[in-house]
């Protein structure tokens, strides 16, 4: 017994609800909105009293058999409840079988009694559509989340299709399991037949907006059915083709395109009809280019027409050729030139560049493919020697409209000119263009030729200096020799043997020295003038250090000298042979003439990869610091006494350096006064 009535209170809970949810969908478009929220608020009061009174019914059910009486007579209220509602409503258990319908649904089936309706399950008063989406959509629903509202339609006993709003709901026992389907339906048909009038004056009205829409537009605008054909057009169609709008309508537009673009509209018509999106497309017909839109009308998931709209783009189609031709002129004259183009935004991006840019900068071309301006960037900045520099001159010069030269210098050696100039819109800086030219070989040669000037002042004035001295040192000899040999010749005078051997041995050392000098300087006159040919041969280094000992065997001899030859008989090197003699003689003749009587002058040499250093070491007077600084300085060329006052030219050393690097060796020099002097220099060896 107390199952039963908690049934018949979930039933009347589910009922006043559903019923209040049908009232509300129905009419909350009315002013009655607010008087049924409160009726369901009272409802809701009510439900929840008459949850306390089927609390108290409960303790009450072991205690009086009288609780039957009362649950019979809710279920009669429940009963009479129902069947004065002007709204269906029916239960049946979750196979379909019918167990209960009230008046007003068997109204809506065309049946006269409940017997009727209950011959067969529920889902068979549906139209069979209806009865898949029940099936597979609608019941799984309900026994999922417990309810389900929305219009379908029935068919009732004789026939009839009847548009209805139904509510769904689930109703379960006191063990919580489910038990019966329970339906609200709502007949909506005066509903539907109000919506119908509103649409159809809507659409009239509509109908007029569009056809103001149409006659206003200067551009063509016309309807046509998915088979082409025109329902609704303006002037402006029928004008492009040449027509009246009366003889276009109902005509396939198919038929009136030339034959040329006939198969092009079918295409695209059916193109728009089958993906249910706008297609678009440009063409040119008698002279005009239109630039056309086909917009699917969509009813129920299906394209039932096409509105279509060609806009006439003829100018810009000139404008577009115009920029065209100018950007193939640019894009001729920025391969044509020598300069390398780079243009780029005022967002930092490129926008134009030549082939020329990307030579210059060897910049590979998977690089330039890429349009990573990063990547360009980085590229370009790796190969700068001042890179910073680049790149803060670069941001300056996007401040400003100033136009800007300087040169880029690259760490393999090269020098780029760039030249920048700011792209104007109006008063506005929308970017720049930057022109860069190899200049490596200008700048080479500017270097060289200022290297070489200043070379060539350096020596002019040494070579100044320098016939100063070996003028000087020319001249000042003569006097001794004009006065010795006035002597000699001096009739008057009457000179012993012994003065004539003395007068004639001084006369003879001048006469030397001159000779030396005059020779030194020739020499070193055809060498600057390459006048001297270099033919290096295979010689053995101790020979032709032997060959220039005994040579001045007679100077060493004089000042009693001790002079070893220590070069290895198995040293052979690859030299000219008078330019090594003229070497060897003139450094050796130094170490004799700044060395003191008995003193001592070693000769040696070794092997260091493919050179042979030869070294030859004295004990002599040495060199101070500051004439060992100038030795080889042709501005500081200067003729010295020896230690018995030998003279000297002033120019031996110098042609030691010059005859040491045609061979391609060096000469240096290590000496402390007092204790002696050690020259060494390198030529090949074999």
């Amino acid at each position: 017994m107390r199952a039963v009535k908690l049934l018949v209170f979930d039933i009347r809970v589910c009922i006043f609800a559903s019923l209040i949810r049908n009232n509300i969908q129905m009419k909350q478009a009315s002013k009655e909105k607010e008087t049924l929220e409160q009726e369901l608020s009272r409802l809701r009061k009510e439900v929840r009293k008459l949850s306390k009174e089927v609390e108290q019914l409960n303790v009450e059910l072991q205690k009086s058999t009288r609780k039957k009486k009362e649950i019979e007579e809710q279920t009669l209220v429940f009963k009479r409840f129902a069947e004065s509602s002007g709204q269906g409503f029916g239960m049946a258990h979750l196979d379909g079988t019918i167990t209960y319908v009230n008046p007003a649904l068997c109204r809506i089936l065309d049946e006269e009694n409940q017997e009727n309706v209950c011959k067969k399950p529920f889902p068979e008063y549906y139209p069979p559509e209806i009865q898949k989406r029940l099936k597979e959509e609608i019941l799984p629903t309900v026994m999922k989340e417990g309810q389900w509202t929305g219009e379908l339609s029935v068919i009732s006993a004789k026939g009839k299709k009847t548009p209805t709003l139904e509510n769904f709901f689930l109703l379960r026992g006191h063990d919580g399991e489910p038990l019966f389907f329970a339906d609200v339906i709502t007949d909506i048909s005066e509903q539907r037949e109000m919506s119908s009038v509103l649409v159809a004056e809507s659409i009239r009205e509509s109908e007029l907006n569009l056809r103001a829409i149409l006659e206003s537009s200067k551009e063509t605008v016309f309807l046509i059915d998915t088979s082409g054909i025109i329902l609704v057009a303006n002037e402006t169609t029928a004008e492009r083709l040449g027509k009246k709008v009366d003889d276009i309508i109902g005509k396939n537009i198919i038929d009136l395109m030339p034959v040329a673009l006939k198969e092009h509209r079918k295409q695209r018509i059916a193109e728009a009809i089958r993906e249910k999106k706008v297609v678009r497309f440009e063409d040119q017909r008698n002279g005009i280019w239109l630039d056309s839109y086909l917009y699917p009308v969509i009813d129920d998931g299906n394209v039932t027409r096409l509105a279509v709209m060609a806009i006439d783009i003829s100018e810009r189609k000139k404008a577009e050729q115009f920029l065209r031709q100018n950007e193939e002129l640019l894009r001729s004259i920025l391969e044509s030139i020598g300069t390398g183009i780079l243009v780029v935004n005022d967002q930092g991006k490129v926008t134009h560049v030549n082939k020329k840019f990307s030579s210059l900068w060897r910049i590979p071309e998977e690089v330039m493919d890429s349009k990573d301006d990063d990547q360009l960037l980085g590229f370009v900045l790796d190969q700068l020697e001042e890179p910073e520099q680049f790149l803060t001159k670069v941001k300056e010069l996007y401040q400003t409209d100033r136009v800007d030269n300087d040169i880029l210098k690259f760490k393999d050696g090269r020098y780029f000119e760039r030249h920048s100039h700011p792209l104007m819109l109006g008063n506005k800086v929308t970017g720049r263009v930057w022109g860069f030219r190899d200049i490596t070989q200008r700048k080479t040669m500017e270097i060289e030729i200022n290297r070489i000037n200043e070379e060539l002042q350096e020596l002019n004035a040494a070579k100044d200096k320098f016939f100063s001295i070996i003028a000087h040192d020319l001249k000042s000899p003569f006097s001794g020799l004009l006065g010795l040999s006035e002597v000699i010749a001096d009739p008057t005078e009457e000179l012993t043997i012994q003065e004539m051997r003395k007068y004639s041995g001084r006369l003879h050392s001048l006469l030397r020295n001159q000779f030396n000098l005059l020779q030194n300087l020739l020499e070193w006159s055809r060498l600057q003038r390459g006048g001297i040919e270099y033919k290096p041969e295979r010689l053995n280094l101790r020979s032709e250090v032997s060959f220039v000992t005994d040579q001045l065997a007679v100077n060493i001899l004089r000042k009693n000298q001790d002079l070893l030859n220590e070069v290895e008989p198995r040293i052979i090197i690859h030299a000219d042979t008078d330019m090594l003699q003229s070497i060897l003689q003139n450094i050796i003749s130094n170490a004799i003439k700044f060395t003191n009587q008995n003193g001592k002058i070693v000769i040696r040499a070794k092997v260091i990869d493919k050179l042979v250093e030869v070294s030859v070491e004295d004990n002599g007077v040495g060199i101070s610091s500051n004439r060992l600084s100038t030795i080889f300085n042709l501005e500081e060329v200067n003729s010295s006494t020896g230690t018995d006052g030998e003279k000297g030219t002033g120019l031996g050393l110098l042609l030691c350096k010059e005859f040491i690097e045609k061979h391609g060796g060096t000469i240096q020099v290590e000496s402390e006064p007092g204790k002696g002097s050690i020259f060494r220099f390198t030529i090949p060896a074999e």
